[in-house]
């Protein structure tokens, strides 16, 4: 039986919830019912997604996101984003940021053993330091047809390193360590999502920024 990752509450018809991966606020339609609890659902709900919310909310009222498939997108060439002027984000917005990272991860992987840290920065019960930091990237990725959320994952007991990479609108690109003492299976795990067409795509990108953090 599956228990809250937050709070250790077990997960059942009553206190079980259906938590979005990537918040539904920003286009993430992909969730799990055994990740967090109703209560912490609702908690992260109100603090740090709703700051990554109120980052975004020009860029998702902009590109037409709820409303794309009955009505055209407005304008999706990323050139034309200067005028949205998208924060950098304080600690609310970088722990909900963690929380997708950490979600996709327990969605794949049983476990949250390797995870105790992070997960108590998300809760805001240890100093974020050098576990969440920001990646600029440094090439163009997709063309302007396509505007994805993208979560990497990768592992490796040789390196000891288990960490996220999570880039969001093709704008923010943000590293997550998730364990610095990582002892497990080696892992790579990847996730892409184009919230213009509402769809998964499949293939992994030509170039692949975790590349860089080897």
């Amino acid at each position: 039986m599956s228990a809250c990752y937050s709070c250790n509450q077990i997960l059942n018809k009553k206190t079980g919830s259906f938590e979005h991966i990537i918040p539904n606020s920003i286009g993430g339609v992909l969730k799990s019912a055994r990740l967090i609890c109703k209560t912490c659902n609702s908690a992260y709900g109100m603090t740090i997604d709703a700051a990554l919310a109120k980052n975004f909310e020009d860029l998702v009222a902009f590109i037409n996101i709820e409303r794309h498939r009955s009505r055209p997108v407005k304008d999706t060439n990323a050139s034309n984003w200067g005028r949205y002027q998208l924060e950098n984000g304080n600690d609310l917005f970088l722990r909900s940021v963690a929380k997708i990272a950490v979600n996709y991860y327990l969605m794949k992987i049983r476990g949250s053993h390797h995870l105790d840290k992070i997960i108590r920065i998300i809760n805001g019960l240890e100093a974020i330091e050098d576990h969440i930091y920001y990646h600029p990237l440094t090439e163009v990725i997709w063309n302007d047809k396509e505007v994805s959320h993208v979560i990497m994952i990768k592992g490796t007991a040789s390196s000891g390193r288990l960490y996220a990479h999570v880039i969001l609108f093709n704008t923010h690109s943000l590293v997550i360590n998730l364990c610095n003492n990582y002892n497990g299976d080696d892992i790579d795990l990847f996730y892409r999502y184009d919230v213009l067409r509402q769809e998964e795509v499949k293939n992994r990108m030509d170039y692949e920024p975790y590349r860089q953090l080897n």
